[in-house]
């Protein structure tokens, strides 16, 4: 997948009758932590913003859980075995 800009998906969201704020809410999100990560006030490194960039197609990585790492499940299965 392509990495977008903020004014295209500012554009497709427009496109079809959606605001930010409705994708935001739709999506589980603070519409005002939205606006910060299309605004750049957050590096979007980790947390929420991450989350955020990565499903809006604004950076790449994963939208993991904590669950989802190697050493959660290699520690998990260890205490399972005791």
């Amino acid at each position: 997948m392509a990495l977008r800009t903020v004014e295209e998906v500012k554009k497709e969201l427009s496109d079809n009758g959606l605001t930010v704020s409705d994708w935001a809410r739709e999506m589980g999100y603070s519409p005002a932590l939205v606006y910060q990560v299309f605004s750049g006030r957050l590096k979007c490194t980790s947390g929420q913003s991450h989350r955020v960039a990565v499903a809006l197609g604004l950076k790449k990585g994963k939208l993991g859980k904590i669950e989802d790492l190697s050493f959660v499940k290699e520690v998990r299965n260890q205490q399972n075995l005791k």
